[in-house]
Formats: structure tokens, C-alpha cells, sequence
């Protein structure tokens, strides 16, 4: 009777142990939309055959540099929100402190074809985000 038990305790965790890896494999098959097979992948994408705009929030409290490579850079106060439109593409969107060294990090959505950058400052000496990157495909990339 012992052994009976025995068998049938370990048949069940042999049963469920090998069942679980296989449902945790199936979920991993599953590749978002935007994928694209590479090493570097986009934060975000846009349709690069409509009018674009680029909204970048300042969540730190110290003033940005901001803009286009192709523009000369203007000034973004802690706290402030300014929208960059009529965008050709490719193109590069710089973010950077104005006065003093800080490490920031860009958190990128999008809203229709507007592509939302939400500035913060990193409490640490590690290089953050510098720029911005929009493809001719409306791939966006973080550098």
C-alpha cells in the first residue's frame, strides 16, 4: 500500500513537472507586432506616411536642451511640455542638460502619430539617453 502511494505521488510530480515547461514554452512563441528579427529593436513605430509630432515633457527639475539636428536647440524648463511638428524623416531629436552634467531616461509612446517622450533624470553617474531616432520606416530608436 506504501509503495502504491509512493508510485502514484511521484507519477503526478513527474506529470506536472513535465507539463509545466511546455505551457511556459508556448507562451514564449509569442512575438509582438512591431517585432522585427535583430539585435537592436525599436521603442516604438510610427506611420511614416502621415504628419508626425514629436511631445517632449520635462519630468526633471533641471532645464533641457531639446531639438532637431537639423534646428538649432531651445531651452526646456523643469516641468514644461514642448511640441516639435511639420518633421521630415529620417531625422534626430537631441535631449540633453542644459547647464550641468545629469543622465536622463526617455520612456517613448505614441499617441496616433505622435510620438510622446517623457524626460527623467537618473540618480547616478552612468551614461542615460542622448537621442532620439526616427527612421524613414517610423521606427523610433533610443541612443
Amino acid at each position: 500500500m506504501q509503495f502504491k502511494f509512493i508510485a502514484v505521488v511521484l507519477g503526478t510530480i513527474t506529470a506536472v513537472s513535465l507539463a509545466v515547461p511546455m505551457q511556459v514554452h508556448a507562451a514564449e512563441l509569442k512575438v509582438a507586432r512591431t517585432f522585427h528579427f535583430g539585435f537592436w529593436q525599436p521603442v516604438a513605430r510610427i506611420n511614416p506616411h502621415q504628419p508626425l509630432q514629436v511631445e517632449v515633457i520635462n519630468q526633471t527639475h533641471i532645464p533641457l536642451q531639446y531639438g532637431l539636428t537639423t534646428d538649432s536647440a531651445k531651452t526646456l524648463l523643469p516641468g514644461n511640455v514642448a511640441e516639435m511638428s511639420y518633421i521630415s524623416l529620417p531625422t534626430d531629436v537631441l535631449i540633453y542638460p542644459s547647464q550641468q552634467e545629469a543622465s536622463l531616461r526617455y520612456h517613448v509612446t505614441k499617441v496616433g502619430n505622435t510620438t510622446i517622450v517623457k524626460v527623467r533624470q537618473l540618480a547616478s553617474d552612468t551614461p542615460g539617453d542622448g537621442s532620439l531616432a526616427i527612421n524613414r520606416t517610423g521606427a523610433i530608436y533610443i541612443y
